[in-house]
C-alpha cells in the first residue's frame, strides 16, 4: 500500500432473483410453490435468471488497530454477559433451545448499538465491525465459531455463529446432567 492509500472496508449486498415457473390454482398457491423450491436451493427455470443484482454499499475508512482491539474487547465482554444469562436461564429449562444459541455478528452489532445508515438513511446493523471484532477474538482462540443451516422460515444457506469456549463447555455439563 503506497503512502498516500488508505484502507477502507466496504461491505456489498446483493439480492439475488430467481425465476420459478410453477403450476397452481392460484396466485397465492404459485408463490407458495415457488417459496418451496426456494427453500430447497432448486435452480431457476430460465436461463440467466439467477444473476444477483447489487443492493447496498457501504464504504468506510478501515479502523486503526487500536479500535479494532476496542471493538473485540467489547464483543468479548457482551458475550460474557450473555453468556452469564442465558446458563441462567438454562438452569430453569434446559430443554428450551433459544437458551443454548450462540449469537451471530448482526447480533452483536445490534446489542453494541453499531449501526450504520443506508442511502435512505434507514439504519443497519454495522455487521462487518462486529464480525471483524468476532473473527479477530477466533483468531485469539478465545471465542469459538461455526455455521450451522438458517433455520427461520424464508431463509436458506447457512449462517456462522459464535461463543466462548467456556460458554460450550458449560452447555455440555449441564446436558450431561439432564442427561444422568
Amino acid at each position: 500500500m503506497s503512502s498516500k492509500q488508505q484502507q477502507y472496508e466496504v461491505a456489498l449486498s446483493s439480492r439475488q432473483m430467481i425465476y420459478y415457473l410453477v403450476e397452481a390454482d392460484d396466485p397465492k398457491s404459485a408463490e407458495a410453490r415457488a417459496v418451496e423450491r426456494w427453500r430447497n436451493a432448486e435452480p431457476g427455470d430460465f436461463a440467466g435468471g439467477d444473476g444477483e443484482t447489487l443492493g447496498l454499499v457501504w464504504v468506510a475508512e478501515a479502523a486503526a488497530p487500536e479500535a479494532r482491539t476496542s471493538d473485540a474487547e467489547s464483543v468479548y465482554h457482551l458475550l460474557g454477559e450473555r453468556e452469564q444469562r442465558l446458563l441462567e436461564e438454562l438452569q430453569r429449562d434446559a430443554f428450551d433451545l433459544s437458551t443454548h444459541d450462540a449469537v451471530s455478528a448482526t447480533e452483536v452489532a445490534f446489542h453494541l448499538g453499531w449501526i450504520i445508515r443506508d442511502a435512505e438513511d434507514r439504519p443497519l446493523p454495522h455487521t462487518s465491525r462486529a464480525a471483524r471484532a468476532l473473527e479477530q477474538l477466533c483468531d485469539q482462540r478465545r471465542v469459538v465459531c461455526f455455521t450451522r443451516p438458517r433455520v427461520r422460515g424464508g431463509e436458506r444457506g447457512e449462517i456462522r455463529l459464535y461463543c466462548t469456549p467456556q460458554h460450550l463447555e458449560n452447555l455440555t455439563q449441564a446436558l450431561q446432567e439432564v442427561e444422568s
